[in-house]
């Protein structure tokens, strides 16, 4: 065996290697994560392994989350289900301030890292739990680029027609508010099923090589939960009309004897469809990043004339017309609309204004088929 006498030898004090460790950020990567709000008072002493500070974000993925996350703790069920549909997202799990309800701050540490985002309950949606999603929702009001927030609830109440005493329920709540989100009713409680199916839609990339696009309902898996076709959390056709009326989503089988569990909603409750503004805020983002690597590249001047304007034209078409091609077809009828240079409006100084740059066919999913036949029979 080789004698230990590394230390105060040449190659300890005569002999260096230099390596340096990069971490490279992918653009626009923090539209396929996702963010987790927990209260330091309420949740994050019971979930949480001690170490924690307020409004600093803890990335976690499939091989580090058990160092971090109380064994058997609720938020080790939302994660262990997560992960079992969702290998490769980093989930970030933020403390907030659970005497002040700052979600402001925590939000602001969040804001860039993670687009879709969704505060965390212990074991019931309290009042004050209700307060902390509205004020999420505001949050996404005040950042509609970079933030949509999810609510993922297993409160019966919301089962209720307004007026019936469903009054108080989240959604409604952030309805009164003026703000939005999407929202997925669930009859299971040991984990949230809306987390696990946008893991879902953020486990696999598409032909543009990202999960942006793909879709956020009607993919099934065999880790969701139905909550309706089932004895024990059946739904009522009563019950799934108010939720689609409210544009509430829910859980249901494909029915055809897999038992695989799909989310039934594509809308945000004012009536956004969310998997659209997803691509369109991605690709904006986009947009704005390489435009702004173009505009303060010293080697490239840009001038307002035609030649900077057909750079950022054919930045914009790089960035969408991927969305448009035959393997994902998410976009159809995708044109670069934009005017010639010469007919864009007069602005002064710096600015350049583009308008109706671009226009295209957001292509949805097919949520039902009718299918009509006649069958003729020759005597």
């Amino acid at each position: 065996m080789a004698q230990p006498d590394y230390v105060g030898s040449l190659a300890q004090t005569g002999i260096s290697y230099t390596t340096l460790i990069t971490i490279q950020t992918v653009p626009g990567q923090n539209y396929y994560q996702i963010g987790l709000f927990v209260d330091s008072v309420v949740d994050a002493p019971s979930n949480l392994i001690a170490g924690y500070a307020i409004n600093t974000p803890i990335a976690m993925n499939p091989s580090n989350y058990t160092t971090y996350v109380v064994a058997n703790s609720r938020l080790y069920g939302w994660l262990t289900n997560f992960f079992q549909i969702n290998s490769t997202s980093t989930v970030y799990v933020v403390p907030y301030n659970g005497v002040t309800h700052d979600i402001p701050s925590a939000h602001a540490a969040l804001l860039t890292l993670a687009y879709f985002k969704m505060v965390f309950f212990g074991a019931t949606e309290t009042s004050q739990y209700n307060n902390d999603v509205v004020n999420l929702s505001s949050q996404q009001a005040a950042n509609t680029l970079l933030t949509q927030t999810l609510v993922g609830t297993s409160n019966p109440l919301i089962l209720l027609a307004s007026g019936s005493g469903g009054g108080g329920t989240i959604d409604l709540l952030i309805r009164a508010s003026g703000y939005d989100a999407m929202v997925a009713y669930s009859a299971v409680t040991s984990f949230n099923e809306l987390f696990s199916a946008i893991g879902l839609a953020l486990s696999y990339s598409n032909p543009t090589g990202t999960p942006v696009g793909n879709t956020l309902d009607y993919d099934a898996s065999p880790f969701l939960v139905p909550s309706t076709g089932t004895a024990n959390v059946n739904l009522t056709p009563a019950q799934t009309a108010i939720l689609t009326q409210r544009n509430v989503g829910y859980f249901a089988t494909s029915g055809d004897g897999s038992g695989n569990v799909y989310l039934n909603n594509r809308f945000s409750i004012l009536g956004q469809v969310v998997g659209a503004k997803w691509l369109v805020n991605y690709c904006n983002f986009i947009c704005a990043l390489k435009t702004a690597t173009l505009i303060t590249t010293g080697s490239n001047y840009t001038f307002k004339n035609n030649s900077t304007y057909q750079m950022i034209l054919s930045i914009i078409n790089s960035v969408i017309s991927p969305f448009q091609n035959t393997s994902l077809a998410r976009l159809s009828n995708y044109q670069l609309s934009a005017p010639p240079f010469a007919q864009l409006p007069v602005t002064g100084g710096t600015v350049l204004t583009i308008p109706n740059a671009w226009s295209a066919i957001y292509n949805d999913r097919i949520g039902s088929v009718n299918v009509n036949g006649t069958l003729s029979i020759t005597l």
